[in-house]
């Protein structure tokens, strides 16, 4: 197979899911960013999370560690981890497959604050500040000058194996 990624470092690698979204699991290859604008926090880490749900097999290494339900027991979304965070990635059941969001952990709630002003940016604040029900992160939302939803996350939750009830919803850890 070719590279997947130029932005990703040599060992990267991509696939396939069953609905056809192709998924590319790399570490960044160090190629700066051409607009000369540096953020003021390099993210710690980074997610993806796309709309509709698939249960994708733990051929990876990947775990599930949260599989949340609504009312009718119908899987609503599925996170899966590769550490002890408690997440890496998600699937969210819609409608439609499409992106859902890109989300960057700021490392301390300190830091949210200080960058919930991205108006000034040409970014504008969607959603938050709040807290998430699965991973328990503190987060807020921003649309960028692309229109692509941006989360900015902090305190995400370390893992345990205890299961929850969030806002009505069933929160199966396993």
């Amino acid at each position: 197979m070719s590279h997947p990624n130029p932005l990703f470092s040599d060992h990267a690698f991509s696939l396939t899911d069953p609905d056809d979204n192709r998924l590319v699991f790399g570490r960044s290859s160090g190629i700066s960013n051409s607009s000369g604008c540096r953020p003021a926090t390099t993210p710690r880490r980074a997610t993806m999370r796309w709309l509709r749900c698939s249960i994708f097999p733990g051929q990876l290494g990947f775990t599930v560690t949260d599989r949340v339900e609504d009312e009718t027991g119908d899987l609503r979304a599925c996170f899966f981890n590769s550490d002890g965070e408690h997440h890496s990635f998600a699937f969210f059941k819609a409608n439609e497959k499409r992106l859902d969001h890109h989300a960057y952990e700021a490392g301390e709630w300190s830091l949210i604050r200080m960058g919930r002003s991205p108006g000034r940016s040409g970014c504008q604040n969607l959603w938050g500040p709040g807290r998430h029900g699965p991973g328990n992160n503190l987060f807020f939302m921003i649309n960028d000058p692309d229109g692509n939803w941006v989360e900015i996350s902090a305190e995400l939750e370390q893992l345990t194996s205890e299961p929850r009830c969030v806002s009505g919803h069933t929160v199966k850890r396993h």
